[in-house]
Formats: structure tokens, sequence, C-alpha cells
């Protein structure tokens, strides 16, 4: 007898609430929302002998964990209840996880074999029973040992599809496969070529730097080739830089011991490689001709193999074929040998079966039973066909090796008969362009064992049906002549399909498009057929289900109504959220590129897919970049960028348009280099195959014609674009857009129809709750500060999220949001309770998260859950989930933040407390993005709220108090909104708008414009009207002497929204007023001059220039604060101020408002503690307008501490590019300076609360969040300097760390005496292209007593060795120029 019989094998159909089961039960999936609840089994027990294996087919890197297999004893059918995971089973249940074996949940083995977590997707695992009754666990057809000695005879194999792993299917190995010991499955050796990359399991090698280096690529097997076996490479990638290629052959030499050469030919013994067209032996040419092929002219996509026979002769084998003896009497040990040369740049080992090996017997007879043959298995061709045709790759691919020299002979017929309904369906992937003519299609009634192949399938007189060209004949004879898309015109990637209805009907499928009913009265039994005829060489077998019912001729394929999401394939840099709407780069500052997501189906004609912008960054140079791609997301092999692809894709990059990798036009309408945050880019293919791209719902024309159907949505997080959300309209809401219009001509402007919701608040809520916007937003009366219940308006639906975005905020209140759910059942009240006492006195079982623990009504049920909410702020997202399990679990930022509570009804509400500083609330449909007027949270920034801030901010709890105003504040604290007679209305904040010049980049919340390149691209406008009577002004930061001319300015009525922004202001032509050298301009034309004062004269840095339109209409101008006079009339309200940052001025800031009297607001008498020298500022209630030395003074005080400082500016980008999260710093963001220039500017006092303190000079300092109710004013100030290394571990404790060993802390007053816990890190400015030698440090505050003082004056030391006795308020940052 021989070896074990194998079982194909299905499972059980009792399986894991969260596993679907498909293909005839081979195949199951696990929810990507859940990591466990993936149990399967096999459907019948394991017999002795049979192995049950799987193939892992999909992996996210979402969860950790991986697969893990075992048996059991346990009867699936038999079951009470399926548990969790399969450690959680007991009574004799065996299970491998990871290296280890467990049983009955306890361990079993320690260290057994290989570690199931570090499988990759195509890697196999099973379990076998042997016929010793002992139990074994495979690894990619491996052995791993026995597990188990003694197991219970009846066992069914199980899988538990946990973690990272999705999908698994059942595979069937050869009947050799286990006929006796098998070896290893053929890698690469670790020892390899300095250049080479292995991965998929050391079954695929790349050369890195292929462009750069053509040579170091030697790679050999991982152990020596056995006498019959084939190794057998296929080659992935090719570059056309260097000569020559691929270098294929054997060595006696093991890798462990050798030297490895550049180039495996330079060896001088025990080696014999074929190069080019020759076999060179030790080094040394021994045949200049052999074979049929030239190694240097191979392409993409053929294989090499090599094979010793047992007469010790060796054979190469190309594309399949023999090319005879190269070597004779090859004896001893030898070890397969790849260079990686030249041209080629990536191979991987392929996969041999007997369906593949051809080459190690002669094609079988005609007697053979067929392995193919089971009309349930999947569809794969049959080893019988052509004479120039052979089958590869486990029956799924057929290919016409000699496609160059033979253009016929190339039938292939499937092992089976097709199933009604069943799709047959093959992919083009590989052609020639020396043939006339290309694929055909069609099924026939023989039988691939009896057919008498002949050379083209329409010589056959009987029993077939074949789509050729755009014709269809039966039996040889055309019957139908212009039937549908010409299969003569298709190329590489292009899929041609038939399938048999219930009718009797046959159809013909092109890229999936149903071209008709091609003939009638076809019998059942019919076989598939392609024919690889002329110019096609090679095609695949596409996987398909079978249609369950028939399908009428007359239907047409209805349009996909699933939602549009991006696909969980994406690059490696990019990251999915949101239940797949969301679409991020994580570490967008450092990392620029391999962010490319696509949609997760192909879109209908005339289907907007459209993006938000959420977040950008200001690191990179680039930004997004759109398109569609025909190449689905499971089998794009994700390059850097999307422009890097050569076919199938058509991408905007910039205002470029780009066709397979290749510019196809410059100066499209739409820049994407432009877009900001808050604008939506979109892109549709209209039925007549023309693709529009659309800028916040407006069409900006044609960019490419003769689009094919069947695209994909593809977005490129490149550069400076971070993250985008889809915001979903009706499909087939853009069908009527006009087409005709040519490019570049304006078009209608069509808006996005907004995504479909979900969820809406209920009516029924609180009295001092206002509903807006359809009961989307709800928010708290100004003048309430008790609490306000909010509900859900229906009942949470399992698995769906219920989230909202905090869209107001009041930052002076205590107190913070709660969220949970209630079994109060709204439709039985009339009115809600009052809510005195929040969520616990809302009437019924109400579970809710109030700060950081979950209570139930009065009753506390964890008291340390999460992350306090109290930390929550503008912008953050906050949501609850209701699984199929009734559990409900909270989602903060699109972090699961763990389970509620379990076990609830199924019956329950959403429910808010909107108190203390959340004012305002608005709910997110499923999918959509925030609202503009809360802008949400970049996502590396994880603020307080991250799933490790808990533990540490107890800590600093626990210190003893907190304060809540920082020494090294500024001594004019930010002013609250203006009141009284002077300014009676709230100003609108004073910033530019994301819309400007190419060549602007903002910073200093958008107040500072600098001009990065050239002289001209340095248009800003401001972010909001004018308001009369109200001066905008500006300083001129920064002059450069190279240009001429300077800086204009103006105002225009347009609104920066839909303003094209121009190359200089003077090009703007409606209503826009410019102020130049040469005059004053009205819509490029010249109205006058500019009166005594000529902006042509050289600007010099500090001077300040300002605009305002009165009440009349009059624009008036103000040189340093005077009035120049009247310079244009009737000019009409709410007008926005322009600034053209042009030629020698190469940087503004805008100043604080100023009018004819201008109100400098009061502090309160607590801010004004420890500042008595600022007593005197809060007498000036007014500045007049003429502008004394006094008043000129307080101003250069404020401008000092505004952020307008260029080393200030200096050290917020570093302070940015430390990647720290916003949410570790105080709302205003606003660092103070301590350089020698603001010192000189500003009142020198001491602020602290301890005699001994000097100020920080030479550093920036950035004040540190805190919370608003703990004080801690008698502590005393200090100072101490960390690496910054521990930046990230100090701010998480809220404090530094104590020296190990029980060494004490040291402190200082002054910054400088703890220069020795310094460490200097090298920063470069991007801007500047500057390295400075930089310094971290804190500003803290210490408890009185705790610790002792050293030395004296500015040496004098601290030291302390308590806990919760410090706390840190500002982060202190010190850059120094390095010396080149």
């Amino acid at each position: 007898m021989g070896g074990p019989e194998w079982s194909a094998g299905t499972f059980h159909p009792r399986c894991g609430q969260r596993v679907v089961l498909s293909e005839g039960r081979t195949v199951a999936r696990r929810s990507l929302a859940d990591f466990n609840c993936g149990l399967v089994f096999s459907s019948t027990p394991l017999e002795p002998g049979r192995p049950f294996i799987v193939r892992i087919d999909s992996k996210v890197n979402t969860w950790s964990g991986s697969i893990e297999v075992g048996a059991t004893a346990l009867d699936p059918d038999l079951m009470a209840e399926l548990p969790l995971s399969a450690t959680d089973l007991a009574q004799e249940t065996f299970v491998m996880s990871g290296g280890s074996v467990l049983k009955d949940g306890h361990s079993l083995l320690e260290l057994y074999g290989t570690d199931l977590d570090t499988l990759q997707e195509g890697d196999t695992v099973g379990v076998l029973l042997n016929h010793q009754g002992e139990l074994e666990f495979l690894v990619n057809g491996e052995s791993q040992g026995v597990a188990e000695a003694s197991p219970p005879p009846r066992l069914f194999a199980l899988v538990d599809i946990y973690g990272k792993c999705v999908q698994v299917s059942v595979v069937q190995p050869p009947l050799s496969s286990l006929s006796g010991p098998r070896p290893d499955r053929l890698r690469f050796h670790t020892r390899c070529g300095h250049l080479i990359k292995l991965t998929n399991g050391q079954r695929t090698a790349e050369r890195r730097r292929p462009l750069d280096e053509f040579n170091n690529g030697v790679v050999l097997t991982h152990r020596p080739l056995l006498t019959n076996e084939l190794f057998e490479i296929r080659i992935e990638k090719l570059v056309a830089k260097w000569s020559g290629s691929i270098e294929v052959g054997v060595t006696s030499h093991a890798p462990e011991t050798l030297a490895l050469p550049a180039t495996m030919t330079n060896l001088r013994s025990g080696t014999t490689m074929m190069s080019g067209c020759g076999i060179l032996t030790n080094g040394q040419g021994t045949r200049r001709e052999y074979g049929h092929f030239n190694l240097d002219e191979l392409r993409e996509g053929d294989t090499i193999g090599i094979v010793r026979r047992p007469n010790h002769s060796l054979h190469y084998f190309i594309n399949g074929m023999d090319q005879g003896v190269a070597v004779h009497d090859l004896r001893g040990p030898i070890w397969g040998v790849i260079d990686l040369y030249g041209m080629t740049v990536k191979v991987s080992i392929v996969d041999q079966d007997s369906a593949e090996q051809p080459i190690l017997a002669n094609q079988a007879d005609d007697g053979v039973e067929e392995e193919f043959e089971s009309s349930c298995d999947s569809l794969t061709f049959h080893r019988r066909c052509g004479s120039n045709a052979a089958v590869i790759n486990g029956g799924r691919t057929a290919h016409r090796p000699n496609a160059l020299e033979d253009f016929n002979n190339g039938v292939v017929l499937t092992s089976r008969f097709l199933q009604t309904g069943e799709l047959f369906e093959v992919r083009l992937e590989q052609m020639v362009k020396k043939w006339a003519g290309s694929i055909e299609v069609g099924v026939t009634t023989h039988r691939p064992q009896e057919l008498d192949f002949p050379s083209t399938m329409t010589n056959v007189r009987s029993g077939t049906w074949m789509m050729t060209g755009n014709g269809v004949m039966h039996n040889g004879t055309t019957v139908l002549d212009d039937y549908g898309h010409n299969l003569d015109r298709l190329g590489v990637g292009d899929r041609v399909g038939v399938m048999r209805l219930a009718d009797g009907t046959l159809h013909f499928y092109v890229n999936g498009t149903d071209q008709g009913v091609a003939a009638t009265g076809v019998p059942e039994a019919v076989y598939g057929v392609i024919d690889l005829y002329g110019q096609a060489s090679r095609a695949s077998i596409v996987s398909r289900q079978p249609v369950s019912a028939a399908i009428l001729p007359s239907e047409a394929p209805a349009p996909s109504t699933r939602p549009l999401r991006f696909h969980n394939v994406h690059g490696k840099n990019a990251s999915i959220s949101t239940n797949g709407f969301t679409a991020s780069r994580p570490r967008a500052y450092g990392e620029f590129n391999d962010a490319i997501v696509v949609t997760n189906r192909p879109l209908g004609d005339g289907e907007l897919f459209e993006v938000l912008v959420e977040h950008t960054v200001d690191r990179w140079s680039g930004s997004i970049e759109v398109g569609v791609t025909r190449i689905r997301p499971e089998e794009l092999e994700f390059p850097s960028t999307m422009t890097d692809i050569d076919h199938d894709s058509w991408m905007l990059s910039g205002s470029s348009v780009m066709q397979n990798g290749s510019t196809v036009r410059n100066g499209y309408r739409c820049d994407l280099d432009t877009v900001r945050a808050g604008n939506r880019i979109g892109v549709v293919r209209h039925a007549n195959g023309n693709l529009h791209f659309y800028l916040n719902g407006e069409d900006q024309g044609i960019a490419c014609q003769n689009v094919p159907s069947g695209i994909y949505g593809v977005i490129d997080l490149y550069g400076q674009c971070s993250q985008v959300t889809i915001s979903n309209p009706r499909e087939g809401d853009l069908e009527d857009s006009v087409d005709s219009i040519p490019p570049g001509c304006h078009s209608p402007a069509k808006t996005s129809a907004p995504p479909i919701l979900k969820h809406q608040f209920s009516s029924k809520c609180s009295s001092s709750l206002t509903l807006r916007n359809n009961n989307l937003n709800a928010q708290r009366l100004k003048k309430s500060h008790g609490h306000a219940l909010l509900f859900s308006s229906k009942p949470l639906e399992p698995d769906s999220v219920f989230e909202v975005i905090i869209s107001e905020e009041s930052p002076s209140s205590s107190g913070c949001l709660s969220v949970g759910a209630t079994s109060l059942d709204l439709d039985l009240v009339e009115a809600v309770p009052g809510g005195g006492g929040g969520l616990a006195d809302v009437g019924a079982d109400t579970w809710f998260v109030s700060g950081s623990q979950v209570q139930r009504n009065h009753e506390l049920l964890k008291p340390l859950f999460c992350p306090n909410l109290q930390w929550l702020v503008l912008g953050d997202r906050i949501g609850l989930r209701l699984t199929a399990e009734n559990s409900l679990r909270l989602l903060l930022n699109n972090e699961d933040l763990g389970e509620i509570a379990d076990s609830l009804p199924k019956r329950l509400y959403a429910v808010f407390d909107v108190f203390g500083r959340t004012e305002g609330l608005s709910i997110l449909s499923e999918g959509a993005a925030a609202p503009d007027t809360a802008p949400r949270a970049a996502p590396e920034d994880a603020r307080f709220l991250c799933s490790d801030w808990l533990h540490h901010s107890l800590e600093v709890a626990s210190g003893g108090g907190m304060h809540t105003s920082s020494t090294l504040s500024s001594p004019m604290a930010p002013p609250p909104a203006l009141e009284g007679p002077a300014i009676e209305m709230a100003l609108p904040p004073l910033a530019f708008h994301e819309r400007h010049g190419r060549n602007i980049k903002l910073s200093n919340s958008r107040a500072t414009a600098q001009r990065i390149a050239s002289y001209n691209q340095g248009v800003v406008v401001g972010a909001h009207p004018l308001t009369a009577d109200l001066i905008f002004q500006f300083r001129v930061d920064r002059v450069n002497s190279r240009w001429t001319s300077s800086v204009a300015l103006g105002v225009t009525s347009q609104s920066p929204e839909s303003l094209s922004v121009p190359v200089a202001a003077l090009a703007l032509r409606k209503e826009t007023w410019v102020i130049s050298s040469d005059g004053v301009f009205f819509n490029g034309d010249k109205i006058g001059e500019c009166g005594e004062w000529s902006l042509g004269a050289d600007p010099q840095a500090g001077q300040v220039l300002g605009l305002m339109v009165d009440v009349k209409g009059n624009l008036r101008l103000f040189l340093d604060h005077k009035d120049v006079g009247i310079l244009a009339k009737n000019v009409p309200p709410n007008c926005y101020p322009l600034i053209d940052v042009y030629g020698q001025c190469e940087q503004v800031t805008i100043l604080e408002y100023n009018s004819m009297c201008v109100r400098v607001p009061e502090k309160e008498k607590a801010e004004y503690e420890g500042e008595e020298k600022e007593d005197s500022l809060a007498s000036l209630r007014y500045i007049d307008q003429s502008i004394s030395e006094d008043s000129l003074l307080l101003q250069s005080i404020v401008l000092a501490r505004a952020n307008t400082c260029e080393y200030l500016e200096l050290c917020s980008t570093f302070k940015r590019q430390l990647g720290l999260p916003d949410g570790f710093f105080a709302d205003s963001q606003v660092g103070v300076c301590y350089c020698e220039v603001c010192e000189v500017a500003s009142e020198k006092g001491d602020t602290s609360s301890h005699p001994d303190f000097w100020p920080p000079r030479g550093w920036c300092a950035f004040e540190l969040r805190r919370r608003p109710t703990a004080t801690s004013s008698s502590w005393h100030t200090a100072f101490v300097q960390v690496a910054a290394s521990r930046l990230r571990r100090c701010l998480d404790r809220g404090s530094p760390p104590l020296p190990a060993g029980g060494r004490a802390l040291a402190l200082a007053p002054n910054i400088e005496s703890t220069a020795e816990n310094a460490s200097h890190k090298i920063f470069f400015d991007f801007g500047s292209r500057c390295k400075y030698k930089s310094q971290v440090g804190f500003e803290l505050l210490i408890q009185p007593g705790s610790y002792q003082v050293s030395g004296t004056d500015l040496a004098q030391r601290w030291s302390t060795k308590e806990k919760g006795n410090l706390l840190l308020t500002s982060l202190l940052l010190r850059l120094q120029p390095l010396q080149v």
C-alpha cells in the first residue's frame, strides 16, 4: 500500500458567531470587527493518516495574535455553546497556539514548533492523527513532531481564526506529498548577498537599490536539492537599466561556509551556472549555445527551473520546457543558486505538485485518472491540453511557453463540467505582439480525456460554442457577426468569461460586463474552454461562486448597493478606521508615502467618489493624489506612490493628469498640492468614458477620455495630506453631468448629496438643550449650568456605532460629559426626567461612563475603566457600540476602550449628560466626517485620551495638588472676548485663510505667512471679512533685498472658499482693490495713486501696515499706525483683506485689532497675584489712535509675547517634530520666548513664587495642560533638563522619574545649573536647511519642604527623593546653531 489517503475536507456547519462559511464550506472568514468568535471544526472526525490542513488566505494588522489549530474530542453538534476562542475548550482538547501546545487550556509543551504568529498569507497549518495514533501538527507541510502520544481515538480538527488571521481555506495537496517522509519545502538560505532582502517566508528574494547596484544578489537554497526535485523560480520584477540578467545554477558549496562573491560566475570550484544562453562551470564557459532560450531575454512571469536526474545529469527547464542535459555526472550534495544580476530584481520560488511537473514525468496517458475531476472541486484547467500549451500553478494557470515561435495549438479545457450559473472567467496575464488574433473562449461537450485537440478550437465541428474576436461561432460556423466587445483588443489584466444559465442560454462576459445572449439550447454537460491563440500566451482562472438562481437574459445587472468604503488591503503606512470610511497615515511626520488606499468595490457610472481632507501636515512637499485604477485591491502590489503603477491607472497629481505613470496633461484646473484641510475632492467616471475630478463639489472639467468601466477609486495619502474620510453621495447622482464642456471650461457646479444618516437625537430631551439641523446638533443654553440629558431617537442597533463629536465647549466650566445607554423607553414617556443628579437619576436602568468610572445608576461598577473624560476637548469623538452579544463598548477618537457592561437588555437608547465643559454635541453619520465647526484630532494626536495615560495621570493626581497658572506664562494673558461700549460685537479671530498662494507657508495659528520660494505666488487672504471701522494691520517680519518691488495689500469681495488664487494680487479681476508700488488698482486697472506714501520704498523689518473700510465704504491705508488717507471709495461691506507677500517682502504677521478706541480688557483680581508690576496696565482702558511712546512700549510687550519671534517660531517647529500630542499642552498652544530680543522688548519682572528664580534666558517655554480645578499657588518654581528620549515618559507620568538606585532628583531655580542631565539632539530645519543643537527641559512646581538646598545664588541646587511632590508646568526648548 502507498501513503495515506488525503481527505479534501470541509468545515462543520457549526462555527463561531463571527464566521461566514463559503465555497461549499471550504472557506471560512471572520468579521474584521472582532478578534475572536472565530472557531471552525472539521465536518468529520480525523482518520489515521489523513491530515486536515488549511491555508491562511488573509491577515490584517489590526489585532495581535493569529491563527490557532488543534483537535478536540468534543463533537461540534453536541456542544451547548461555542466558546470565544479555542483555548477555552476543555475535555481532551489540544491546541497549538503560537509555538506551544495547550491541553484543555493549560500548557502541555512550551517550545514545540514554528511560531504560528509568524506565518504569512499563503502558509498552511494542519493537524494529523498518524497511524500510530499520535497527534502531530503540521506547518507548511512539515510535521512539528508528536504533540500528544495517546490522544483520544475520535478527534475533530479545529481552527481558531483569531486576531490577525481573518480567512482560511481547506487545501488538498497531492497524494505524493504524503507518500513518505517529506523534506522541507524549499526556501532561500538566510545567508545571501548583502543587497538581498528575503520575504514571503524566505521564498521571495529581492535586490535592494536596483537602479544603483547590479550585482551582490546571490541567493542559495536552504538545503541540498534531492534527486528529481525541481527547483523552480519565477521572475517577478525586472528593470531596464542594466545589461545582463538572471543567472541560475547549482553549487557544491554549503551556504554556511561559502564566501559569497559579487556574482556567482566568479567562483572557481564546484559551481555550474547558466548565464545568457550558455553554461559556465567554475567560471569557465563549457557550452556556448544551450537550449532554446536566452536568460537575458526572459520577461516578468517567466519561470526557470533545474533538476538533477538519477543518472546525475543536470537539466534546465524554462517556462516548463526541458532544455536538455546541461551537465553530465554531477555528483554529491548540491544547492540551488540564483544570481539576481543586472536587470533581474525580484524572484520567487514556485510551488510544485504533480499537476505542475510534466517535466518529471511524461504527459499522462489518456487512461490515467485525473485529479481535477470532482464536480465539487474549485474550477481548474485539465492538464491534458494542446501540444503547445501547459497547465501550471495547481491547475489555475495555462500558458503557451513557446509563444514567440508558435501561435496556435493552445487549447485548454476545464477539469470538470461547468455548473449551471457558474461563471468560468479567466484573466489575461501575458501577451506577445508578434501575432494577429488573441484569446478565444467558449464551451464544449467534449471531454478533455477524449478530445483530439485541434490547432484552434473553432475547427471543432460538433458540440462547441466559441466567442472569437467580436463574433460567436457554433461548430466552426459563424452565427453572430457583431456580438460584443472585440476580444482581439483585450490587454493584460482584462477578463473574459462564459456562463450557461438554467434556461440553456449562453452568455459571454468581458471585464464583468454581460455581452448578452450568444446562444440558446446549450446542454447542461459542457466544459469551459479557452484557446490561447495568437497574442494571448498566458491566462489564469478567476475564482467565482456559482449564481444561486437563474438570471433572465433581459435582466440587467443591478448596480452595487454596498456602501463605498476603503478596502482592508492598503499601503503599509496607511490605516483604515471608522468602519472603513476613514483613511489616515498615522506617522504623518515620519513617513510621507506608502499610504495608498483603494475603494472596496468598483465605482458605478456617474458615481461620485468623494473624500473630505481632514488633516494635513506642513512638513513635506506635495500632497494628496486622487484617481482610479482597474487593478483589484487584492491583486495590487502597493508601490510607494500610485504614480509608479505603469498600467490601468489614471491619477491626478498636483495639476498633472497621469495615465499609467506618465503625464498626459499639465495645467489641469484642479491643483491638489494646494488642497487644505476641509476641502472635498472627488472623481467620477461617466458612462461615455470621460473622467472628471471635483473640488468642493465643483466639476473641474474632463481630465481623461476613454476610461474603461470597472474602476476602483484610489487615494494616495502623500506628503502633506495625512487623513481623509469618504462622504458618500447617492450612486448615479452625477450621471446627468454635462460632458460636452471642453476641458478647462467652467461647468455647472454639482454638490454631492449628503450621506445617509442612521442616527438622530430624540426631541425628548432636557429643556436646557436646543436641537438644530434636523436633530443632528444639540447645544446647551449659555446660562444653563446644570445637567442636560440627551437621548438617541431610536434604540441602539447591534454592531452599529452611535458616535458624536464635541462641537461646543466652555473651557472655564468644571465637570464633564457623561455617556451611556439606558433601558428607559422614550416611546412610553411624555417628558424626560429632570436629571438633577445626571445619568444616575434617569429613572430606569442606565449604564454609563462618568469621569473614568462606570456606573449602573448609583452603583459603582468599574472605578478605573478609561481615561478621564474631563480631558475631552473640542473635536473629540465619543461613541457607543452595542454588540450582537448585548455588551456595550465605548469608543473614543476611533479607539475601542473596552466593554462598559455585558448581558444588557436588547432595547437600549444612547444617553448623554451635556454637562460642565461640554456645551454642544453633533452626530456623526456612519462614516461621516466631523463638522467644520469642530475640527477633528489628528490621527497621531492621541491627546491625553490614550490607553496608557490613565495610570500615569493618577500618579500626578496623587501628588498633592495642582496649580492653574504657569510661572512662564505671558505677562499679559490672551484677552477674553471684548465687551463694553467701545466694541459691542464679538470680533472674529485674526488669521489667514487656508487657501493661499503656492509658495506660502502659514504658521503661528495661521497668523504668520511666509513665502518659502521664488518672488511671487504669495497671495494670502484673511479668514474673515473686515469689520467696519476696525483696522486690519500686519507687520513686515522679514525682507530680502535680492528681489525688486515689494508687498501689496488690499481687499476683495470674493470669498476665499471659492477664490482661485493667482500668481499675484493684481491678477484678481472680481471686486478687488489692490494697493501696490505703482498705485491703487481695481480689478487690475489703475484708478489712483498711493497718496503721500509709496510702497516702492524698500520696507524695513518691523514696519506696520494697516487697512480699514469705514462705515461709509471708504478704504483707508495706515502706515506705522498713521492714517495715510482714503485711497478708494464705494467699497462694499464684508470684504476680505488680502496681502501679496511679493518681491522683497518674505514674511508678514497679523497684529492685534486696532480702531479709534480699542478696549484693553481688565483682568480678574486673582490674575494679578504676584504681578504687581503689571497692575498699572489694568488702568489703561483705552489706547488713543495717535499712539504715544508709552502705548507703543505697551504694544511692544504684547507683540514680544505674541509668538512673532523667529526664534520662537523655530522652537515651535522643533516641538512639532518631536511628535508630542497637542493634548499635553494648554489650549492656547502659545509659547513664550526668553531670547535676548524678546527680553529687551518686554518688561523684566519676577513672576515666580520663590525669591531665588532666574528666567530661562535663551529658552522657549510651552505651557502644559493641567486640571482647571486644582491649585498649588504656594509651591516653588524649579527647572530640570532631561534627555529628549525620556521626554514622552515624563509627560505621561506628569513628573520627571526619580533616578535609579534611590538617588535624589537634581533640580535648580536656574536651568543652567541642571546641564549635567541634558543630552543634545540634532534638529534639522527644513525651511532654512540649517542644523541646530537642541536641549529640552521642564519648568515645574515643587512642594515646599520636600527638597534640600545646596549651593548659593546661580549655583544653587535642589534635590528630592519624594514622590508626588512635583508638577510639570511648561516644556522648555533651546536651539543653538551648529557651526559648519
